[in-house]
């Protein structure tokens, strides 16, 4: 099973698994970000659309950068071994 999401599939993911909201916003010049809401963390990702497919190293650093590494195993991602 192949772990690459769009944008909007990894927001609605992490909303129906942990019941926290990922807000998808947008910067002009800068492109998407994405927004813990309940921590206020922001992450951008300089992507165009919420279409576009994130590779699985990058929802891992995704869900790293919003401090919220329990996320990697409950998206069923391979957490690197650093």
């Amino acid at each position: 099973m192949s772990h690459e999401r769009t944008i909007e599939q990894l927001t609605r993911e992490i909303e129906h698994i942990t019941g926290t909201r990922v807000r998808i916003g947008w910067v002009p010049f800068y492109g998407i970000y994405l927004e813990d809401t309940e921590t206020g963390n922001k992450y951008p990702l300089g992507r165009k659309h919420k279409k576009e497919i994130l590779a699985p190293n990058e929802q891992e650093s995704i869900c790293r950068n919003l401090c919220r590494e329990h996320w990697i195993i409950l998206l069923g991602l391979n957490p690197s071994q650093d």
